[in-house]
């Protein structure tokens, strides 16, 4: 698995209709990723372990997954 590409955090806030996410998103850091990738920028929003010193519950890292290409899977098949 590749090094996670951290661009924010986020807090989980209670509102009169339920949950909610507050997230902060380093913008230089989102835009170097998404000048690496082309238009789209794929996140990831997950929970932490624990919270941090600004009460932050929430973690936003860069999604990196390539899937793999058909014809790389067929020639990987044990048949």
């Amino acid at each position: 698995m590749s090094e996670k590409n951290y661009c924010g955090s986020g807090k989980t806030r209670k509102g009169k209709f339920g949950d909610f996410f507050s997230l902060s998103i380093d913008m230089q850091k989102a835009n170097s990723m998404a000048l690496k990738k082309g238009r789209y920028l794929n996140l990831i929003v997950s929970p932490r372990k624990e919270k941090d010193a600004y009460g932050n519950d929430l973690t936003v890292h860069e999604d990196t997954f390539e899937p793999v290409k058909q014809e790389e899977q067929k020639e990987n098949l044990p048949y």
